[in-house]
């Protein structure tokens, strides 16, 4: 695997390697000597032809990223929003996939987006978001930003209150349970949600969407995922369908759907 720098500082292109036999191919995506970060997180995405996802960046926990293209092509676009970046402003784009091979690292500050090229696109993301490390003690703290709009003020007595709210609680849980088995660092069990509420649009300011943001308190637990891992293993094995579960939206809609297709 070959590393390349370019004029944005941090920034770096790293040009991998497919071998190919007759069962197919093998490539080495990620060496941490390359970019000397230790990427927690991994996600995919799936996306059909044309489609375009960004440009986006957080701004207030920002994050680093790692791109690469499992299968298919991506128009792959980063713009540097630095402040005090010597290339501010400026946008570099790459042509990332299955076939060349390339990954990108982008540091914390980078707007990142891109266009699906071909009928089926396989991204493979790498970052450290919903973490904040506290330095003083040396702690993982699990935190997420989540966007809403509602017309009650966030509130830290009554947010995890409603049903769908309290799958976030889970998110953060498993977030701790997956960094504990990793034995990288000591986890925190204070975790947060920063949460942003959009007020309306602002007719006196060109309509801008503006938002108030919360920072909500909560405690790990990790102790009852086992368990519940377990079960859904088990479900995915089983061969009978699940019973479904009040506090679910996907169980509610099915419900619902079920009743009007019978009138």
């Amino acid at each position: 695997m070959k590393k390349f720098n370019s004029n944005f500082k941090g920034y770096k292109k790293l040009k991998g390697r497919n071998f190919t036999d007759n069962r197919g191919l093998f490539r080495e995506i990620f060496k941490a000597k390359n970019t000397k970060k230790k990427f927690i997180f991994w996600c995919i995405s799936k996306s059909k032809k044309n489609v375009v996802r960004g440009l986006h960046m957080q701004t207030k926990i920002k994050q680093e990223l790692f791109v690469s293209v499992l299968k298919g092509k991506i128009f792959d676009v980063i713009v540097d929003l630095r402040p005090r970046s010597r290339s501010f402003g400026k946008y570099k784009i790459n042509i990332l996939s299955e076939k060349n091979a390339n990954s990108l690292y982008v540091p914390k500050g980078f707007a990142h987006g891109f266009c699906a090229l071909e009928k089926e696109n396989i991204v493979l993301y790498g970052s450290v978001d919903d973490i904040w490390l506290d330095t003083k003690n040396d702690k993982f703290i699990m935190v997420d930003y989540k966007s809403q709009a509602n017309e009650k003020s966030v509130s830290q007595d009554t947010y995890f209150k409603d049903a769908y709210k309290s799958s976030y609680q889970t998110q953060l849980d498993f977030y701790a349970y997956l960094l504990k088995a990793q034995n990288i660092k000591e986890v925190s069990d204070d975790a947060y949600l920063y949460v942003v509420n959009a007020r309306g649009l602002e007719q006196e300011f060109d309509n801008k969407l503006l938002f108030e943001p919360t920072l909500i308190h909560t405690k790990i637990k990790t102790d009852y995922l086992e368990d519940e891992i377990q079960n859904m293993i088990n479900t995915m094995n089983s061969t009978k369908i699940p019973d479904s579960n009040k506090s679910c939206n996907n169980c509610a809609y099915a419900r619902q759907r079920s009743k009007t297709d019978t009138l």
